[in-house]
């Protein structure tokens, strides 16, 4: 039960991180780096550890 909980809550972070990616292909208004999403991965993994 705990991996599964766990796998849920990293691809959920996963996909979360997918939508400024894809918002790059399409726009300029969106210009996420490297830094960026490797800041929002951690902060979104590290919160969803805290649920």
């Amino acid at each position: 039960m705990k991996n599964q909980r766990l796998s849920i809550l990293l691809t959920s972070a996963l996909m979360l991180l997918l939508f400024p990616l894809i918002a790059m292909q399409f726009t300029t208004d969106v210009d996420w780096g490297i830094f960026d999403f490797i800041v929002m991965g951690f902060l979104l993994v590290s919160h969803s550890f805290n649920l």
